[in-house]
């Protein structure tokens, strides 16, 4: 029944017969490709997690693993544009040396970290562009950053404080 399921075109019912006969090995086999099938087809039809829910579950089964890594890796671009950088940044990380991945990351960080820069979230902003040790304006980025903190230290009354972050600021803009 399994095997006609297959034949049919319907996958879950195809599944759910193999399933209980994977101790059988060509059930095995059209188990596999009952899950291959749909999953394809979810991905070329613009379902993602759909795909990614079956694909995962043939791990190792024919080009099942490289199409999780690029579904992955799309997921990942999605984050980038819609400018969510710090989930942009762990989705590249958690694809290792795939494609562009380890470069990807890195500009997620760094736009994480201009980010906070931006809101004026200073402090934070400073630890995530030393952690990026460099990359792209990161320096720069850490001057602005220690300026910004200047005129808050004022307001509160700490002028040493102050003073140390606009030293910090070196030459940005106006700097004392």
């Amino acid at each position: 029944l399994g095997g006609a399921a297959v034949d049919a075109g319907d996958y879950e019912t195809a599944r759910a017969y193999l399933g209980e006969a994977l101790d059988y090995e060509p059930a095995q086999a059209l188990f596999l490709e009952a899950t291959y099938l749909p999953a394809a087809a979810l991905q070329e039809a613009g379902d993602p997690n759909g795909a990614l829910e079956l694909f995962e579950t043939i791990l190792g089964y024919r080009d099942a693993d490289e199409r999780i890594r690029s579904i992955r890796y799309a997921q990942a671009i999605e984050l980038m544009n819609s400018r969510d950088y710090a989930a942009a940044a762990e989705a590249f990380e958690a694809l290792g040396d795939y494609r562009e991945s380890a470069e990807e990351a890195l500009n997620a960080r760094y736009g994480y970290a201009m980010q906070l820069l931006d809101n004026g979230e200073y402090t934070e902003a400073i630890a995530a562009f030393e952690a990026l040790d460099g990359y792209l304006s990161s320096a720069n980025a850490i001057q602005r950053a220690q300026y910004g903190l200047g005129p808050d230290a004022l307001a509160e009354g700490d002028t040493a404080a102050a003073a140390e972050y606009f030293r910090l600021a070196g030459d940005y803009e106006d700097a004392p």
